[in-house]
């Protein structure tokens, strides 16, 4: 257990607190924002990448925080950054009206664990990995590991629009 959700998903390794990946936008009631990062290119090629980014960054700042902490309710907005990589070095650009929040208490949680995961509690949606924890096999499933793309009812349990960005 943590003692906030920043300090969580920074100790995980997942969300860097000092590279701007998560902010706490709000102490109490607890909002977070956290960067879903995608590469241009594949946006351009694959427009329901940025739907499925957003719908995995929105399910680790809600469920993580339920797992990881005390925390009772969250609010996570996902920010879509589109990064460009050259030799030049890496670009960055923020789409701040493409971004999507969330607000889930940790009941809603437990219900969207049980009845669209196919979980019995918050922690079946993890696995213990070598470095760390990860989502379990259902939760992959659900966030559509192996190119399925991510389960329908999942977004709309989110409240994502499940058409990809023009």
């Amino acid at each position: 257990m943590f003692p906030n959700a920043q300090v969580a998903f920074d100790e995980l390794g997942d969300y860097s607190v000092e590279l701007g990946q998560v902010k706490l936008l709000k102490q109490s009631p607890l909002h977070l924002q956290i960067n879903a990062e995608v590469e241009a290119a594949t946006v351009r090629r694959f427009p329901m990448v940025m739907v499925e980014k957003t719908a995995e960054v929105l399910a680790y700042g809600l469920f993580r925080t339920f797992i990881h902490t005390k925390a009772n309710e969250v609010t996570v907005t996902a920010l879509p950054v589109l990064q460009t990589f050259s030799d030049k070095g890496t670009t960055e650009k923020v789409l701040k009206d493409k971004s999507v929040q969330v607000r889930m208490t940790r009941a809603q949680a437990e219900r969207v664990a049980r009845d669209v995961v196919g979980v019995q509690n918050l922690n079946d949606l993890v696995a213990k990995e070598l470095m760390g924890w990860g989502w379990s096999k259902p939760m992959l499933n659900t966030l559509g590991a192996g190119g399925r793309g991510v389960d329908p009812a999942f977004l709309k349990a989110l409240g994502l629009q499940v058409n990809p960005p023009k």
